[in-house]
C-alpha cells in the first residue's frame, strides 16, 4: 500500500497469493456481459485514483491548488456523445412501455381474477386418471406451491370441499365432477371407522364414573 515500509507490508508468500487472487478476480469480471473487459477498466482506473488519496492522507491531507484551465482550439467543436447504457431487459422494457400508453392496465380489475375451484383443479383431477400414465416425478399432487395455492382458493370458496383434506389429502379435494367414476368411487367411500373411535381418555372417563343404578321407589 502506499506510504507503507516494506517491514510493515505483506510477506512474500502472501505477495504471491494476493497477486493470484487478484488475477482470478479481474478475469472474473471480464467475463461479465456485455461489457465487462470495459468495467473491469473501470475498476482499475478508480483503484489508480484511489492510491493519490491515501498519499494525500499520508502528507497531511494539504490544500489543493488548481491552475486556471486553458481551453485548446481543438475543443470548440461539439463533445461526442456517449452511448447510454441500458438497463434492465427486454420483457422490462416492454412492461415500462404499456405502462406509459396505458396507466390503467395495472389497476384493470380484470387482472386480479380468481380461478374457481373446477377450473385450477382439472390438471390434477386429469394426472389422477390412471389411463394417462402420469409419472410421479410429473404429478401435480407433487408440486408444493400449485397444492398450496389450491387450497387458499378451495378455502374461499369451498370449506366443505376444504375439509375432505384432513381425511383423503390434497387429491381429496378435487371436486368429484372432474374424476373418472373408479376414483371418485375411492373418495366417495366413507373414512375407516378407526378415525372415528373415541379417544382412550374419553372412554376411560366414561369407565370411571358410571352411572348410578336407579332404585325404584
Amino acid at each position: 500500500a502506499p506510504g507503507k515500509s516494506d517491514k510493515e507490508g505483506p510477506s512474500e508468500s502472501m505477495k504471491e497469493e494476493i497477486k493470484s487472487c487478484e488475477e482470478r478476480v479481474k478475469n472474473l469480471l471480464e467475463m461479465i456481459p456485455p461489457k465487462g473487459k470495459e468495467f473491469l477498466q473501470s475498476i482499475e482506473h478508480i483503484l489508480e485514483r484511489e492510491k493519490n488519496w491515501v498519499w494525500w492522507k499520508r502528507d497531511g491531507c494539504p490544500a489543493f491548488e488548481k491552475q486556471p484551465f486553458e481551453k485548446k482550439s481543438g475543443q470548440a467543436g461539439a463533445r461526442k456523445r456517449k452511448p447510454r447504457w441500458r438497463l434492465g431487459n427486454k420483457e422490462l422494457a416492454q412492461l415500462w412501455k404499456w405502462a406509459e400508453l396505458n396507466p390503467d392496465a395495472l389497476t384493470d380489475s380484470d387482472r386480479v381474477r380468481m380461478p374457481s375451484v373446477t377450473e385450477y383443479w382439472k390438471p390434477l383431477a386429469e394426472d389422477m386418471d390412471t389411463s394417462a400414465g402420469i409419472e410421479e416425478e410429473y404429478h401435480h399432487k407433487n408440486n408444493r406451491v400449485y397444492c398450496w395455492k389450491g387450497l387458499r382458493f378451495q378455502a374461499r370458496q369451498d370449506l366443505e370441499g376444504f375439509s375432505r383434506f384432513c381425511d383423503y389429502g390434497i387429491e381429496g379435494v378435487v371436486p368429484p365432477e372432474l374424476l373418472p367414476p373408479d376414483v371418485r368411487a375411492k373418495f366417495n367411500s366413507k373414512p375407516s371407522e378407526k378415525a372415528k373411535r373415541p379417544k382412550r381418555e374419553d372412554a376411560r372417563g366414561t369407565s370411571a364414573h358410571p352411572k348410578e343404578p336407579q332404585v325404584p321407589r
